[in-house]
Parts: C-alpha cells; sequence; structure tokens
C-alpha cells in the first residue's frame, strides 16, 4: 500500500533518534563533546562490524575529531554569513522542528500488550523463522468470478482435497494445473508476497475463502502441510510496538493534515 507525503514524512523523521543523557564522552575537542551516538553513528556511515579491534576505534576516533575540527572552523567562516546558507537553514529548521514533533508524538503514543499481541497474531508472516514452509496446491484463474465460483463449489465439498485436485486440472491457468495444482513446500520469500501471506496464514486443510489477486491473476489456495514456526512474541516485541506506534502517529498525521487543508489557502499553479 503506498503511503501518503505526510506518511512518508513522518516515517522518516520517527527513524532519528535524540540524543540520550549519559552517553559517553570519547574526547572533547575545543569544548565539544565526542559522544558514543557520535561514534556508533560513524560506525555505520562506515558500514563496519560494530564487534572492532582497539585499533580500529582510535583509527574511527581519529576520523571524527578531524571532522569536528573541520566543523568547527566552517563555522567560524564567511560562509556562516551568507544568502545561501541562512536560506538552507531556515529551511532545516523546519525540518528539524518538525521531526522532534513528531518524536515527541511518538513518545506519548501509548500501546497495550493485548494490541502488540493483535498485531503479532495478524501478521504471523513478518515473524516466520527462515526455515518455515508449507505444502501448498493452488487453482490459478484469470478473473475474479471464476475464482469465487471455484470457491463456492469447495464450499460445498465432502471431499476438499480430491474436489481441489479435479477443479485445478480442469480450471486451473497455470503450469502446475497437470499435478492438481501442487506447489510442493516453499518458504515465504519463494513466492509473491500476497501469495506468501495468504498461504501463511491457513492451517493444514484449510483453502482461501476469497481469492488472492497477485500479478498472475486470481488464486485459490489450498494448504496440504505446513510446517511453520515464529519468534517468541517476546523476543520480536519491541519491533512490533514501534511498529504500531508508528501507524498510529502516521494515521495522526493523516488526519491532522487533513483537517488542517480545510482550512488554509491553497493554490495549484
Amino acid at each position: 500500500m503506498k503511503k501518503t507525503f505526510i506518511s512518508l514524512v513522518a516515517s522518516l523523521a520517527l527513524a532519528g533518534s535524540a540524543f540520550a543523557a549519559g552517553d559517553k564522552v570519547y574526547a572533547v575537542v575545543n569544548g565539544e563533546n565526542i559522544t558514543s551516538k557520535d561514534f556508533n553513528n560513524a560506525v555505520k556511515e562506515l558500514n563496519i562490524s560494530p564487534n572492532i579491534s582497539k585499533e580500529q576505534e582510535k583509527t574511527i576516533l581519529d576520523q571524527i575529531v578531524a571532522k569536528k575540527l573541520l566543523l568547527q572552523d566552517v563555522m567560524k567562516s564567511d560562509i556562516v554569513k551568507s544568502d545561501m546558507y541562512k536560506k538552507a537553514l531556515e529551511e532545516q529548521k523546519q525540518e528539524l522542528a518538525f521531526r522532534i514533533s513528531m518524536n515527541e508524538i511518538y513518545k506519548d503514543t501509548k500501546v497495550s500488550i493485548k494490541e502488540l499481541k493483535e498485531y503479532y497474531s495478524k501478521n504471523q508472516i513478518m515473524f516466520l523463522t527462515p526455515e518455515s514452509k508449507v505444502q501448498a496446491s493452488h487453482i490459478l484463474l484469470k478473473d475474479k468470478k471464476t475464482a469465487q465460483d471455484i470457491i463456492s463449489q469447495l464450499k460445498k465439498s465432502k471431499d476438499i482435497k480430491s474436489s481441489f485436485t479435479k477443479l485445478a486440472k480442469e480450471k486451473s491457468t497455470g503450469p502446475s494445473s497437470t499435478n492438481g495444482g501442487e506447489l510442493g513446500w516453499f518458504t515465504s520469500k519463494k513466492m509473491v508476497p500476497e501469495f506468501s501471506q495468504a498461504a501463511f496464514a491457513l492451517n493444514k486443510g484449510e483453502f482461501t475463502k476469497e481469492p488472492v489477486q497477485t500479478r498472475f491473476g486470481y488464486h485459490v489456495i489450498y494448504i496440504d502441510d505446513k510446517n511453520a514456526n515464529l519468534y517468541p512474541f517476546e523476543r520480536v516485541s519491541p519491533q512490533i510496538e514501534y511498529m504500531v506506534k508508528q501507524q498510529l502517529v502516521m494515521k495522526a498525521l493523516d488526519k491532522k493534515a487533513k483537517k488542517l487543508k480545510k482550512k488554509a489557502k491553497i493554490q495549484y499553479k
């Protein structure tokens, strides 16, 4: 699903992190601290492992000190008096204010354990271990109505698997039709997202009650077997909390933007 512009901006803003009080100070350059945040950011920019030697740490720290000295020097130059700098600074002030505002909204947004567990339950495909897989069959159709008709027939069947195999051979437009639509075992990453999402949401012996649309057409999916393991909720709950809170903040932003738009005078040219 495409994000609105305001949601995208909010998402980017929330990605930033505020200065944490009590950060370790690695060095002081002309009265300015170089903290663990500065150091960690440098490690990320260099795209190296956080498990570095003392020698590597010293090299990185020397680079940060050099950059700090250059920054201090340029702030004493005439560049900070130029119109270009002043204009860019004003633009950055707005972005900074917006980012701080988003961080404040994010911190004030509360999410219950119940909401986190509901998200975990409804989005299990996001928390599957790499070895998780399903054994599935499918019937691929060109249009939604035909797929719905197939589903109606399966709902009335007393032997779903036999009916599914028969219909796959007769109706499916996919290459697997000759063997009753069988796809064998696969992991979630082996199929297009829409297909995997639907397949892993089913249990053994179940089939999709609504057609699943992908770029290939409309699918009816049946699960022959399933071997799916999830990361424990406790392990992924911080990640879930971030995603849920981010969604809530973006919804609040969209709502506020629409409200402001009604009051604003906007001219498109």
